[in-house]
């Protein structure tokens, strides 16, 4: 049993980080702006592809942030598998007011199983990724990554669905230093 003592000096060192901590200069005020587009389209009866363009604007939308370009490959195997392969194109602004560009490829399977009143969702990812090419300290040298994601999802027939879903993102290899 913890004495009252000590109650009395957690909650106070509780309050006290409260009341004398600096202002937290995490938060920063800036308006954004997320615009995207996607067009998709069967190729044959198992085989979507799409293609998709986004920019995020920043500072207070007066500035392009990040832009990328996605186009995919989607296969169904089955009612419950599909294979994905995807090629990514994007350029983020730097801090020296240039865009850096990166280059990812990924390929996917994916599981997904309805049992009443849940949608359960996996899927198994491997990526590569290659940033500036040609102008990074290391020469742009391949991120590989395997993320599996996992979710869950309530269908509940309205405009409101709750889902849950956790992510693992694991460096296969890791050449920042």
């Amino acid at each position: 049993m913890v004495s009252k003592a000590t109650r009395f000096l957690v909650f106070a060192a509780f309050i006290g980080g409260f009341l004398f901590m600096e202002p937290a200069l995490g938060q920063v005020n800036d308006a954004g702006l997320w615009t995207s587009v996607t067009v998709a389209t069967k190729v044959v009866k198992r085989l979507d592809a799409s293609l998709t363009q986004e920019f995020r604007f920043c500072e207070n939308i007066t500035e392009l942030g990040v832009s990328y370009t996605e186009a995919s490959l989607e296969y169904k195997i089955n009612k419950h598998f599909q294979l994905e392969a995807l090629y990514r194109f994007s350029q983020k602004k730097r801090v020296d007011d240039y865009y850096g560009f990166k280059h990812r490829f990924s390929a996917a399977v994916k599981y997904s199983k309805k049992v009443k009143p849940f949608e359960i969702k996996c899927r198994c990812l491997v990526q590569d990724e290659y940033s500036d090419i040609g102008r990074a300290s290391n020469g742009g040298i391949a991120e590989f990554y395997w993320r599996n994601k996992l979710g869950v999802s309530l269908d509940t027939k309205k405009a409101i669905s709750p889902y849950l879903s956790v992510e693992l993102f694991s460096p296969l290899n890791y050449p920042r230093t």
